[in-house]
């Protein structure tokens, strides 16, 4: 994974700073990021789950500017999505409004119970994960939204119990694991399922029975070779990146037979 800031053009005219994740593909779908906080570690962390991230350094409320520098950029192949975190999930909820993005991943979505006339404009799939304990969105506001779109099968509402904003922000004082492995295996697999990027995990697996039980070879080498190959990430980084990619390197076994049995929570515990 590679990241570097960049120049785009915004929706004024005028350019601004942002921030470009690439997997270690060089390429992939593509995912604008609206957050406000934590912006270069999750575009890191998604980048390492295939995407090809942007960033802008100052979240606006129109990002249809950076959808299409995103789109423009080589590295972005096929579909984009849009990801954003507490305003910036609001902001991520109008662009689905809007169109042009593919699918839609939405956290503490502020401001959306206050659009809903514009939920019948959404055709893309979306989930929104919300906090049981947000005060920025009460549970009043949060029952709006999931009656809103009951009757949208693409459009999933997510509550997490004993929760406050920032659940899934692992730094951060509210930090929830469970909580923040459930959402985020939801979200990959909305994204996978709309826009990619899609593995060939009987592949992945042929790869690794083959290495450990016919040539009884899968050293660390060989995991790390699997992993960079298109095996997903499912926990979130450490500062060290390399202990990350050697720790994602030896949960292969356990979470290569996990994907093949269809689930979406994460097995992970680290």
């Amino acid at each position: 994974m590679s990241g570097q800031w960049i120049s785009v053009a915004a929706a004024d005219g005028n350019r601004s700073r942002a921030y470009l994740a690439v997997p270690e593909t060089g390429h992939g779908p593509g995912l604008v990021l609206s957050d406000e906080t934590f912006a270069r570690k999750i575009a890191d962390f998604y980048a390492a789950e295939g995407y090809v991230v942007l960033c802008p350094e100052q979240p606006a409320s129109d990002i249809s500017a950076t959808i299409a520098a995103l789109r423009s950029r080589p590295e972005c192949t096929g579909k984009i999505g849009v990801l954003g975190f507490g305003r910036g999930g609001g902001i991520a909820y109008r662009a689905a409004v809007e169109g042009g993005v593919d699918g839609a991943v939405i956290y503490y979505g502020a401001g959306i119970a206050e659009a809903l006339d514009l939920a019948p404009r959404i055709s893309c799939p979306v989930v929104m994960h919300f906090a049981e304990k947000d005060s920025h969105v009460p549970p009043e506001a949060i029952a709006q939204i999931k009656e809103a779109f009951a009757d949208r099968p693409e459009v999933a509402v997510h509550v997490y119990s004993d929760t406050t904003r920032g659940f899934d922000h692992r730094d951060g004082p509210g930090w929830n694991r469970g909580a923040a492995d459930i959402a985020h295996s939801r979200s990959i697999a909305l994204l996978r399922r709309a826009m990619g990027p899609h593995y060939d995990l009987e592949a992945l697996w042929e790869a690794h029975t083959t290495y450990e039980f016919a040539a009884r070879d899968l050293d660390e080498p060989r995991l790390l070779d699997l992993v960079r190959n298109g095996f997903p990430v499912y926990a979130w980084p450490y500062e060290d990146r390399d202990a990350w990619t050697t720790t994602r390197a030896r949960t292969v076994r356990s979470v290569l037979s996990w994907l093949t049995s269809g689930h979406q929570e994460s097995p992970l515990t680290e």
